[in-house]
């Protein structure tokens, strides 16, 4: 872990409600800076879609789109499909 310096501190105070840049001359890299629960807030959906994309990756589509046909009724009356 890197801890702020005293001018660090100063312009993470000085931004206010908006996340301080930070700005790495050697690589004209431009980083923000967040507080570490708004880090894992945004990443915590970022998780979730990584584990629906790995569950998703484990169904036979093929046999599921076979097994698990819409019900009839779906397809029946003149209110609005679904697809």
């Amino acid at each position: 872990m890197i801890q702020l310096t005293p001018q660090q501190i100063e312009a993470v105070a000085a931004s206010g409600d908006n996340p301080p840049t930070l700005f790495d001359p050697n690589t004209q890299t431009t980083y923000v800076l967040l507080r570490k629960d708004a880090y894992d807030e945004l990443t915590a959906g970022s998780v979730g879609q990584a584990e629906v994309e790995r569950l998703a990756a484990a169904i036979d589509w093929k046999s599921a789109r076979e097994a698990l046909r819409p019900p009839q009724q779906w397809f029946e009356g003149d209110e609005p499909k679904p697809f």
